[in-house]
């Protein structure tokens, strides 16, 4: 499923209302408006529980000279949701090897302090309990800090507003999609720019709850170095 811009979440959201129907060219301005200013309103407060904006981003990172682990805010400031590839490139010459990306429980059985040597890195795990950071399994010499980079290609939080641009570049995960346009019909529906009768409302807080700590649920245990495994229809 293609990610849906605060835009499309808006008009979504005004289908749900029924203020904006598939047969109109475009939703009102004033409607728009008001739409994007309320989802800003609800990104803010699901923030706090960790609802990101994402993008993919390619980042390198610097080998130090017997250093294994990398904090990913030192070189992402948003920081990153999972990675996706890696590759070792050699700074000079140019040349790109791939590095495996191993999940968690791999790591833990092949990788442990006792049995890192020195050498160019040939496996990394990118830790996202707490401070997300990258592993590599090899120790660098001196000369392969200096000969050699990280390059990491993920998908990374980005701070952004869904007023920007009128909305035509934020842009929440897939899975979030149905949750945002259910908690977003539910304010617009409940006096912001239509009154829907009472049971209407609470059936989008219910659905808008229900989708939020399924997805919740979902992304705690997924929080490996794999892309999230939910059901299907949420990606």
């Amino acid at each position: 499923m293609p990610l849906k811009t605060a835009r499309q979440i808006a008009e979504e959201a005004l289908r749900k209302i029924g203020v904006y129907s598939i047969n109109d060219r475009e939703a009102r301005p004033e409607h728009m408006q008001k739409a994007l200013e309320w989802f800003a309103m609800i990104l803010d407060e699901a923030g706090v529980f960790g609802l990101p904006f994402l993008r993919d981003e390619t980042v390198d990172i610097t080998l130090v000279e017997g250093q294994t682990a990398y904090p990913l805010t030192d070189v992402v400031a948003a920081g990153v949701i999972f990675p996706l590839n890696a590759w070792l490139v050699h700074t000079s010459l140019g040349t790109v090897r791939g590095i495996d990306l191993l999940p968690r429980e791999d790591w833990d059985r092949e990788v442990t302090g006792s049995t890192q040597s020195e050498g160019e890195p040939c496996n990394l795990f990118v830790d996202q309990i707490g401070l997300r950071t990258l592993h590599i399994d090899r120790i660098p010499t001196e000369a392969v800090a200096s000969e050699y980079k990280i390059r990491l290609r993920a998908q990374c939080y980005v701070e952004n507003s869904p007023e920007k641009e009128d909305g035509k570049y934020s842009q929440i995960p897939p899975m979030w999609n149905i949750w945002a346009i259910y908690a977003l019909a539910r304010y617009l529906g409940d006096g912001t720019i239509k009154r829907l009768p009472a049971q209407t409302i609470a059936d989008f807080s219910r659905t808008a709850g229900s989708k939020f700590a399924a997805i919740q649920a979902a992304m705690q245990r997924n929080r490996s170095n794999r892309n999230p495994t939910a059901n299907p229809h949420w990606m």
